[in-house]
């Protein structure tokens, strides 16, 4: 550290070798999804989008996407997230699709997973967020024009939904 530089002060040359891996990170998520989607709206239309949240709730990294799925809403899921289950672990993964927690509409369906450092503490959260067409409307469409309340145009998860993977019940890291 140079003199008259803060604990929060980066070299230019850090900040863009760490800018650049975290748009490698979330364009390799979005490469995943494009070749791993089935749906026509995934591998065509491309209405999905993902992003890296930092612990503290901040958006960090987004891919080329949907702007309104990361951001609005982002950092509010994640910190729905930490607020419904504040016991986070390694492996824990949520399924998220409440607009009252920050999603934008029902039909786009968010997976949020921690990311922790090897000390255990909780450093960023990546998100993907993928629209699906049909996911328990009364028509194969999210956007009805007939309901008069979100809970009638798709199923709702509410307060997230964790899963556990092997790592967070082993307790490693």
């Amino acid at each position: 550290m140079t003199p008259g530089t803060t604990d929060t002060d980066f070299d230019p040359v850090d900040l863009a070798v760490l800018s650049s891996r975290f748009t490698a990170i979330v364009r390799s998520m979005s490469n995943t999804l494009i070749r791993a989607g089935r749906s026509v709206i995934l591998n065509t239309g491309r209405d999905f989008s993902c992003c890296v949240i930092t612990g503290d709730d901040e958006l960090l990294a987004m891919a080329d996407s949907v702007p309104v799925h990361v951001l609005s809403g982002a950092d509010l899921m994640a910190k729905s997230m930490r607020t419904f289950h504040p016991a986070l672990a390694p492996g824990d993964a949520f399924l998220h699709n409440s607009p009252y927690h920050g999603n934008s509409h029902p039909a786009d369906l968010s997976i949020l997973i921690p990311v922790f450092d090897d000390a255990g503490a909780h450093r960023f959260t990546v998100m993907s967020k993928a629209h699906l067409a049909d996911i328990g409307n009364a028509e194969p469409t999210p956007y009805s024009a007939m309901p008069l309340l979100p809970s009638c145009t798709t199923v709702r998860i509410a307060t997230l939904n964790r899963a556990r993977g092997p790592g967070a019940l082993a307790g490693a890291r």
